[in-house]
């Protein structure tokens, strides 16, 4: 019979060291097995590498959306978004004076109608 590569010895150092948070790759590398192995111990024991407290970060100017980076809309932007739009501008109006396409001004609108609505029906 074959010897077994996966002993409880190799699967106590696999988890120990995903716990260091050292990468499937790199655990399979140093102990010479595949990293396909090393992930389904790791998963078969809901082993996963410790992670990094979330700071709080202010809101970025660029998000991505389906791998484009777009800008993000800042409070202000919107602030003045709504007040165009109060002044009955046409969304082409708005886009001209803020310096983005019409059909992003009448995204970001619903998207704040959206959010105001549902805000309202929380209360």
């Amino acid at each position: 019979m074959a010897e077994r590569r996966y002993t409880p010895a190799v699967i106590a150092e696999i988890v120990d060291r995903r716990l260091q948070g050292q990468s499937f790759e790199r655990i399979a590398r140093r102990l010479g097995l595949t990293w396909v192995g090393v992930r389904y111990h790791c998963w078969r024991l809901d082993v996963h590498p410790p992670r990094a407290p979330r700071q709080a970060r202010k809101r970025a100017p660029v998000v991505y959306r389906g791998g484009v980076a777009v800008r993000a809309f800042s409070p202000a932007e919107d602030a003045r978004l709504e007040a165009l739009r109060a002044q009955g501008l046409s969304l082409g109006a708005i886009g001209r004076a803020v310096g983005r396409h019409h059909a992003v001004v009448s995204r970001r609108l619903t998207d704040l109608r959206r959010r105001a609505h549902q805000l309202a029906g929380a209360a």
